[in-house]
C-alpha cells in the first residue's frame, strides 16, 4: 500500500503487509502477519497496531502510536518525539531507536532483559522483574513499554 491520504484501517490474517506514505491515521489489527511501516513522515493520527505473530517494523513514526502485541518481534524507529505505548506479551523482543532530543522513558520487562545507552538512566532488577524510569536527554514524550518474556533494547540514535 502507498500514498493513502486518509485514515487506514485494515484487518489481515496471515501473510505480509507492506506500506508506506501514509498519511491519515493507521489502525491495524492482525495474526500471522509480517507487518513493514515505511515513511510516515505524513502520518496524522494515532497509530494503532494489534498484531499476533510474526513481526512489526515502523520506521519514521512522528505521531502518538500504540502497539499491542503478541509473541511479535517489534522494530520501531521515531523521527520525532512522540508519545509511543507498545504492551507486548508472549515473548519477542522490542527495539527502539527513540527520536532525536529527550523523551521520557518508562520500560518495564518480566522474564527479560532491559538494554539502554550508557551513561542514560539506570535499569533496577526486582525479582525477574527489570525496571527503567525516568527522563532521557531532558526529558519530552513518554515512551511506555511493557513486556512479558520478551527484551527491550534502545538503539544510540
Amino acid at each position: 500500500l502507498e500514498q493513502i491520504r486518509g485514515e487506514a484501517t485494515l484487518t489481515m490474517r496471515g501473510g505480509e503487509l507492506k506500506a508506506k506514505d501514509l498519511a491519515g491515521p493507521i489502525d491495524l489489527d492482525t495474526q500471522g502477519v509480517d507487518i513493514t511501516l515505511e515513511k510516515l513522515e505524513k502520518t496524522t493520527g494515532v497509530v494503532r497496531i494489534n498484531a499476533v505473530g510474526e513481526s512489526l517494523k515502523v520506521t519514521g513514526l512522528r505521531t502518538e502510536a500504540r502497539f499491542d502485541v503478541r509473541s511479535v518481534d517489534v522494530e520501531v524507529t521515531l523521527d520525532r518525539a512522540a508519545p509511543l505505548a507498545i504492551y507486548s506479551e508472549g515473548g519477542g523482543s522490542i527495539e527502539i531507536t527513540p527520536p532525536p532530543g529527550g523523551y521520557q522513558l518508562d520500560a518495564v520487562t518480566k522474564n527479560g532483559e532491559i538494554s539502554v545507552p550508557e551513561g542514560t538512566i539506570e535499569v533496577t532488577t526486582s525479582g525477574d522483574e527489570r525496571r527503567a524510569t525516568g527522563p532521557i536527554h531532558g526529558g519530552g514524550p513518554t515512551i511506555t513499554v511493557r513486556s512479558a518474556r520478551g527484551d527491550v533494547t534502545l538503539r544510540e540514535r
